[in-house]
């Protein structure tokens, strides 16, 4: 069985090997440890409040499917261009972080933005990138509710608490990011033109 700190000691060793890069190493952690917050708290939904245990599975299961769709969406769009052999080069050269990356990428999709190099992607990939970042934005709103929900009918635990900030945390970052991505993907596109 393995415990909260194996996992964030596995997830920092792995993010340590990725050159230490200390704000990609700060928020997978969060966003892992927010993702373990939230399996614990539908955990403890289940006897504390079970109306709310089918609508918390949903925030954790339908995103997780979807951003795994995304991700792989946009790696068969891209390996299927002609033109983007560097592309299928790239991913044959970092097999191994690509696919830690993908299976992080359930929790989170701007996982893979973090560590991926954004410009081997063409535009459509990146708009399908943002387009799910933004998704990722709502399933935060969407906990944060069932949370409030929980809050009102079971009263407030430590567990609780965890899960509030990293989840608020996570949607802070979400749309500090996406506006970001939206800034930066609004002039490259414009530059282009």
């Amino acid at each position: 069985k393995l415990t909260l700190t194996e996992v964030l000691a596995f997830t920092g060793g792995i993010l340590v090997f990725l050159n230490g890069r200390n704000i990609t190493t700060l928020i997978v952690l969060l966003k892992v440890l927010d993702f373990a917050s939230d399996v614990a708290f539908l955990m403890n939904t289940v006897s504390a409040a079970p109306d709310l245990f089918f609508p918390s599975i949903m925030t954790l299961a339908v995103p997780a499917v979807l951003n795994l769709s995304f991700v792989l969406g946009v790696m068969v769009q891209q390996t299927q261009q002609t033109n983007k052999r560097d592309f299928r080069d790239w991913l044959r050269k970092h097999i191994f972080m690509t696919t830690i990356i993908t299976m992080l990428s359930m929790v989170d999709l701007i996982i893979m933005k973090l560590f991926v190099d954004i410009t081997i992607f063409n535009s459509k990939a990146r708009k399908l990138l943002l387009e799910a970042g933004i998704f990722n934005i709502f399933k935060y709103m969407l906990q944060l509710v069932i949370l409030i929900l929980f809050i009102k009918d079971a009263g407030i635990n430590m567990l609780l608490l965890l899960t509030l900030f990293t989840r608020f945390t996570s949607l802070l970052f979400n749309i500090i990011y996406g506006i970001y991505d939206l800034i930066s993907f609004d002039s490259e596109v414009s530059h282009i033109l």
